[in-house]
């Protein structure tokens, strides 16, 4: 089990250039009431990537917004929620330095929810993906009947997390990426055995469809996915939408301010819009940014009525040090790790990578550091 290191020293990840260099400062003030949060788990984001590469105009010097860390009085741990519902701009890891770091200030502006004691500590990184989406999975299931075909754009942590819950509650999933290596391996990993794993869908044979890739290939994947949808199909903008997208095949509306209506589980009456293609077909656009702190507390149950499952996401555990190396790497489009999924850094182990592990709880943390 690993322990909390109590050297002297904060050690910080710092954008620096396109790469990242390893800061150490001391530890910031453990005065009573205590100021600082201990950081555990990291989990590294699509979009910390790209951050890290320039593909987004995020100010944070220090990246990380999914994870978890120690309550400063050392009686449990609690989970990251990155997005403040006042002002959806103001974005843990984006618009103010994250969590790729030992010690983080108590009085940030994001949310954070308990985490479960029986939580597997490395599945803390997943809780708030998994939530988003969740989240997204609510908002689209009011337009597609029980057992509809809905395609996943994309491959990364996030698609899976979707495509993962969309097995759970009955649909019938399709992920779609071009390269079919990266789909032997997603195969490979077992989290999707209901799913059809494909490089392409055909036209108007889908009910519903989730846009969850980068920014550079999202405006190809909204053509393809608009031509693949049946008429009133539904179509949700998870991810890689940046602000004033339009897209010619969704006339007449901006693409981000849909996926702006709708945050941290505050959705309007109607958290959709409704347009027609030049065609004529019409899609039921929405989307939405963060999550609320119900979707992260009942996502920590969804995680352990299934952790073995969830476990495969993870691909790498890997250090801090590890990570100044890969995350500049990863963010180049280069796999540094091979095939993986879900990176996540481990803020308290000595090595320099491990394998995914299920049996140290929060509960069994929290007695080593009591």
């Amino acid at each position: 089990m690993s322990t909390i290191d109590t050297a002297a020293v904060n050690r910080t990840l710092v954008r620096s250039g396109d790469g990242l260099h390893l800061q150490r400062t001391p530890v910031p003030d453990a005065s009573e009431p205590p100021t600082v949060r201990r950081v555990l788990r990291v989990g590294v984001c699509g979009t910390d990537l790209q951050i890290q590469r320039g593909a987004r105009s995020d100010r944070a010097t220090i990246l990380g917004h999914e994870g978890l860390a120690v309550t400063p009085d050392k009686r449990g741990c609690e989970i990251f929620n990155p997005v403040d519902p006042g002002d959806q701009d103001v974005i843990l890891g984006h618009s103010y330095d994250g969590i790729l770091r030992d010690y983080v200030p108590t009085a940030l502006p994001c949310g954070v929810v308990p985490a479960h004691e029986g939580l597997p500590v490395d599945l803390g990184a997943l809780v708030e993906p998994t939530a988003t989406a969740l989240y997204g999975w609510e908002l689209m299931a009011p337009h597609l009947r029980p057992a509809a075909t809905v395609a996943v754009f994309g491959s990364g942590s996030a698609a899976l997390l979707v495509a993962m819950l969309g097995e759970d509650l009955g649909y019938r999933m399709q992920l779609v990426h071009p390269r079919r290596e990266r789909l032997r391996y997603i195969d490979q990993l077992g989290v999707l055995p209901a799913s059809t794993l494909t490089d392409r869908t055909q036209r108007a044979s889908i009910q519903g469809a989730v846009i969850c890739l980068p920014r550079e290939a999202t405006y190809t994947a909204i053509g393809a996915a608009t031509a693949s949808l049946c008429d009133k199909g539904a179509l949700d903008l998870f991810g890689g939408i940046p602000a004033g997208l339009r897209h010619p095949a969704l006339p007449g509306i901006d693409l981000s301010a849909v996926r702006r209506s709708n945050i941290c589980g505050q959705s309007p009456n109607t958290p959709y819009v409704q347009v027609f293609t030049p065609a004529g077909k019409r899609v039921r656009v929405t989307g939405h940014r963060g999550t609320s702190p119900a979707h992260l507390d009942r996502v920590q149950q969804h995680l352990l009525a299934s952790p073995s499952r969830f476990c495969k996401v993870i691909s790498h555990v890997i250090s801090l040090e590890e990570a100044a190396l890969y995350i500049p790497s990863m963010a180049r489009g280069e796999r540094p790790l091979g095939e993986h999924v879900k990176v996540v850094v481990d803020l308290t182990m000595s090595g320099p990578a491990r394998e995914a592990d299920l049996s140290t709880t929060v509960a069994d943390h929290l007695e080593v550091i009591r």
